[in-house]
């Protein structure tokens, strides 16, 4: 199995996790959300050298992602 990698270092990390529910509470204004609500990055797939990334603009197609 893999390494764990840690995320101490990321900007959402550092918010108390109580507050961090709270922000996300407020901004979903009661509205419950769930995985399958969230956009998804389509994999290359099939010797395929694009990333399929849904924009409010349509799909766009990226040879990387900076994430």
């Amino acid at each position: 199995m893999g390494e764990l990698m840690k995320i101490d270092n990321y900007a959402v990390a550092q918010i108390d996790q109580q507050e961090l529910k709270e922000i996300i509470r407020e901004n979903l204004g009661g509205t419950a959300i769930t995985k399958f609500d969230l956009d998804r990055v389509k994999v290359p797939s099939g010797g395929g050298t694009t990333w399929e990334v849904p924009t409010l603009e349509g799909t766009e197609d990226l040879k990387a992602l900076k994430v």
